[in-house]
């Protein structure tokens, strides 16, 4: 039998020349129909994370290690996964001070406005314009999250492809058809309007899915903190005085000690511990620097006439979040930045203020306890998502699963 007669228009050529290797080692052993679905299995392990019983997964595996192409694809792709890593400040400054250049480092978790945030370069996807077959068509359309509104929403923001909806009424029939880029891909006909746009979505988005790739979105509480940016709760390092408080003084595990120089320095001029000033009014703490990137002079901060004033009674460090935000968006981030389900009601709404302030999208997911807050990152032409997924990536994988298509598509 004719190993190259399993080779698909969709696959490329790095998992078909893998895949091909993987028959091609076991063809004398095993029957053919058995070996093709377990070459396809070890594929869809390889490069989709895909998992199976212990028993299939542990003979798939046994049979990789007699294939010298699986180790050799394994080891170049240990170079080929490392990422960039851009300081969240430093992409920041870069962009206001014209900048292309960034450092690189090693974090990839947004736990400080100083610390750094995960950034990668997009990979250039080739989209086909002009007269296309159906089949052209189909390779250039991902079904999104099972739905069909959302996938020719995509499609249309993205230019992959151009979805037509007609609907009439002929003789007390309504009849209703679904076009992609002028091809036919679903015709229906009910007794109403209503009825008839129904269920030729639902036939065309059956369509699609058999012919087409598949792309979901993972729920918040099944991605794993590898598959985003997480932040956690940071509690304001100084309580606001009231008008009536006394001013407050440090505990005594936190003093700093007697052999400290600054200590020294305040006791040669006549102080004897707690606040400052000769009436003993003054700060407590130390003075903390903000990074600063923008224009504004010291102390000035950017107001919307229709946003409230932030209430000073919150228990979080409000600049730290309030800078974190910034940060996000000038290093326009591809991944979603999640936060802890630690966090107050009040807080979260501070942060939907903040982020719309900034024009970022944001959403909300669980209930009560375990309400959790994400701001929304650039977001990926689904040609591109699909080929990070094809690719494992570490993030992605992590925050979507990927389904290949039932079939290929015969024009014939």
């Amino acid at each position: 039998w004719n190993i190259d007669s399993y080779k698909t228009s969709y696959e490329s050529d790095e998992h078909w020349k893998l895949r091909r290797a993987f028959m091609t080692a076991h063809k004398s052993n095993i029957p053919e129909n058995e070996l093709v679905c377990l070459a396809q299995v070890f594929t869809n392990i390889e490069f989709l994370g895909c998992r199976y019983p212990p028993e299939t997964m542990q003979q798939v595996a046994e049979m990789a290690k007699t294939v010298p192409e699986v180790e050799n694809y394994r080891g170049s792709r240990v170079n080929s996964l490392k990422r960039t890593f851009v300081g969240a400040s430093d992409a920041a400054a870069a962009k206001v001070q014209g900048s292309k250049k960034l450092p690189e480092t090693t974090n990839s978790t947004i736990t400080s406005p100083s610390e750094t945030v995960q950034s990668s370069t997009s990979k250039k996807v080739t989209i086909k314009t002009g007269k296309l077959t159906l089949k052209e068509s189909l390779e250039q359309i991902i079904v999104m999250n099972n739905q069909y509104n959302t996938t020719l929403t995509e499609a249309e923001n993205f230019k992959t492809g151009k979805f037509d909806e007609s609907f009439y009424d002929k003789n007390g029939t309504w009849n209703g058809k679904i076009t992609l880029n002028g091809h036919t891909i679903a015709e229906c006909q009910a007794t109403g309007p209503n009825a008839v746009k129904k269920n030729v979505k639902k036939v065309a988005l059956e369509f699609l899915k058999t012919y087409c790739y598949k792309i979901s979105r993972k729920n918040v509480n099944d991605i794993s903190e590898s598959g985003h940016e997480v932040v956690e709760r940071k509690q304001s390092g100084t309580k606001r005085l009231k008008l009536d408080d006394k001013p407050a003084t440090k505990k005594a595990d936190e003093k700093i000690g007697s052999s400290n120089i600054g200590f020294k320095m305040l006791q040669a001029l006549g102080w004897k511990g707690g606040s400052l000033g000769s009436s003993g009014t003054g700060i407590v703490d130390p003075i903390t620097c903000q990074i600063k990137i923008d224009r504004l002079g010291l102390g000035r901060e950017k107001k919307s006439k229709n946003t409230k004033e932030v209430n000073p009674q919150y228990e979080i460090d409000v600049n730290y979040y309030r800078q974190l935000f910034r940060n996000f968006k000038n290093a326009e981030i591809e991944y979603d930045l999640y936060f802890t389900s630690d966090f107050t009601k009040d807080e979260r709404a501070l942060f939907h203020n903040m982020a719309q302030q900034l024009g970022l999208k944001t959403q909300s997911y669980g209930s009560d306890d375990n309400r959790r807050f994400v701001v929304k990152g650039k977001k990926l032409n689904p040609l591109e998502l699909k080929e990070r997924l094809l690719e494992t990536d570490s993030i992605y994988s992590q925050m979507y699963t990927l389904e290949p298509p039932a079939q290929e598509y015969n024009e014939n």
